[in-house]
């Protein structure tokens, strides 16, 4: 006879709809509740469907030890881990973390049967919740489901109680580690968690599940695209929007960007909405950009991706382009202190002023926009153009040629 805890994990993953095949990723922390949602998928999906992957952002000093016990439980669970060590720049940690995790998880959904699960639960909803109503945000909690890139994100356990998920640990004797930032109730979330929710159950001691299951206006989903201003906006469409790039701001500040969509045409408006994000407009479309650090030139390698200040900068096979181990300078315009810096194309000099205008490239990215260089000419404008003095073309070489990618921040 099955217990309560691990009949309730089981039927929420069975009334779940799921691709029927395609990889299971899981988004794995190493934590309680994570831990428990890699041994009930392993049960439920079969062990080799299943993939886990940890983000070491490096903030915390255990972060190692936590890296290291999520490959010591991997090996004892049998199932495939990948990790991902990565860095995060100087401001609002909590939300550029959380924007490296999507990222990585995104990368690795090959196709609509992929999908990635994460592990937040009931309690989870409701402190976001609450979090959103005393910010003056829209209180949406936490979505089931959304596409995130050519897969999909789901969160199975968002009507499971934690406290089932303790249960189902301790039952199946996992081991899992605690973050100690959690306990720090200087953050908002965890000031919630551990004072004003214990505080109201004692008073309303079924807060969590009707909070929980509260049903509120839904909003359309978006894609974090820049969006078209031409056929006019409301404040669901700015918020929907938002969200696709986990952003949900004050209502001010959505009034406030329907207000600059009016602004004239020459005007660059720009709207904080968060601690780093902003939103702008340009030629009819409206952008969510990201504050980053000041640029750091360095030294690139064909084939080997690089986080810089301000995006990731990748590579991708093509046609036309360098050879796997070719070195290169990357800088920009900013860097290089010259709004007259040129690529050679078709025999002829271009500027890259005159590059990016044709592109639609807005004015903001332009200067902080990675450049290739060798022997001090630029070689190659990520996303955009190659030089025709170094590329070499597919046809009658032996080796395979790669094109960089830039995807900023």
């Amino acid at each position: 006879m099955i217990s309560q805890a691990q009949a309730a994990v089981q039927e929420t993953l069975k009334t779940t709809e799921f691709p029927r095949k395609g990889t299971i990723w899981i988004g794995w922390s190493g934590g309680l509740d994570s831990t428990a949602l890699v041994h009930a998928c392993i049960h439920y999906f079969g062990i080799d469907r299943c993939k886990a992957l940890h983000v070491n952002h490096n903030i915390s000093p255990l972060a190692t030890q936590w890296e290291e016990h999520c490959h010591d439980t991997a090996t004892k669970l049998g199932i495939e881990l990948v990790v991902v060590s990565t860095t995060i720049a100087a401001g609002n940690l909590e939300m550029q973390a959380r924007l490296q995790r999507y990222k990585y998880f995104e990368e690795r959904l090959k196709g609509e049967n992929e999908v990635v699960l994460t592990a937040h639960h009931r309690n989870d909803v409701v402190e976001t919740r609450l979090w959103q109503l005393f910010t003056g945000r829209a209180v949406i909690g936490i979505p089931f489901r959304r596409q995130l890139g050519q897969g999909y994100l789901i969160r199975p356990f968002l009507q499971l109680p934690k406290h089932e998920l303790l249960n189902y640990a301790l039952e199946h004797k996992l081991n899992w580690i605690e973050d100690e930032g959690n306990l720090d109730q200087s953050f908002d979330r965890n000031w919630i968690r551990h004072k004003l929710i214990p505080d109201i159950e004692t008073r309303f001691p079924s807060v969590i599940k009707n909070l929980s299951q509260l049903h509120w206006p839904l909003l359309l989903e978006q894609e974090p695209k820049p969006l078209s201003v031409k056929h006019g906006l409301s404040r669901e469409d700015i918020r929907a929007w938002l969200l696709s790039y986990s952003i949900n701001p004050e209502t001010s500040k959505i009034d406030e960007i329907l207000k600059q969509i009016n602004a004239r045409k020459d005007a660059l408006p720009e709207i904080q909405v968060g601690t780093e994000h902003f939103v702008r407009r340009y030629r009819e479309q409206l952008y969510v950009t990201v504050s980053s650090e000041p640029f750091k030139p360095s030294e690139v390698v064909v084939g080997e991706s690089i986080e810089l200040s301000n995006g990731l900068l990748d590579w991708t096979e093509s046609e036309r382009g360098f050879i796997r181990g070719e070195k290169f300078r990357c800088t920009n315009r900013s860097d290089i202190q010259s709004k007259q810096a040129k690529i050679q194309i078709g025999g002829m000099h271009k500027r890259l002023t005159s590059v990016f205008q044709e592109q639609g490239i807005p004015p903001w990215l332009r200067d902080g926009w990675p450049l290739l260089m060798q022997d001090e000419e630029i070689v190659s404008v990520p996303n955009l153009l190659i030089s025709d003095k170094v590329s070499r073309n597919l046809q009658g070489g032996s080796h395979k040629l790669y094109e960089s990618r830039w995807f900023p921040v």
